[in-house]
């Protein structure tokens, strides 16, 4: 469905990249106390980002999440799923 909607957007490769939980970074980037405002432009990973920031999220004082209502990336979660509508 996401190719035949933009055909340039068809993939063309994939790239390693490591992964860390945003817990991880509370008391060492992300200082008690600070307010955060976090971004997530995961391409379908939203959820799992959410899942793993249960730590960092309360010192979030905005949230910008790229959500979509038609699936884009196998085994993503949609934007109804993430917001519990």
């Amino acid at each position: 469905m996401h190719v035949a909607a933009s055909p340039e957007s068809s993939y063309i490769g994939k790239e390693g990249v490591r992964i860390i939980r945003l817990d991880s970074l509370w008391g060492t980037s992300i200082e008690p106390g600070a307010r955060v405002f976090l971004k997530v432009d995961v391409q379908g990973y939203e959820k799992r980002v959410l899942e793993g920031a249960g730590r960092v999220l309360p010192a979030v004082m905005a949230l910008e999440l790229e959500l979509s209502f038609f699936s884009l990336y196998e085994g993503s979660s949609l934007a109804y799923e993430i917001l519990g509508i």
